[in-house]
């Protein structure tokens, strides 16, 4: 090849195609999968449930208003 002035630019242009293909592609693969989603809600659930309710586990009934071992100034009554 005599003449090689493009050929630069022609790499380039094929390499930055080739590295939006492939961020194209992880991209839709974890948006698919739901990557981030999933390693955001598992640790959440159980940090979501000792912000709330001051235990360790998912955020169902288990507030300390729900228990029956909560205190009363007048004590048990039997």
């Amino acid at each position: 090849m005599k003449n090689s002035r493009g050929q630069m630019t022609v790499e380039l242009v094929l390499m930055m195609v080739v590295t939006v293909s492939i961020g194209v592609g992880i991209s839709k693969f974890m948006n698919d999968n739901r990557v981030v989603r999933n390693l955001v809600e598992g640790p959440w659930d159980s940090l979501a449930g000792m912000i709330q309710n001051g235990v360790w586990g998912g955020t169902n009934d288990d507030h300390p208003n729900n228990f029956d071992r909560v205190g009363s100034v007048k004590g048990a009554v039997f």
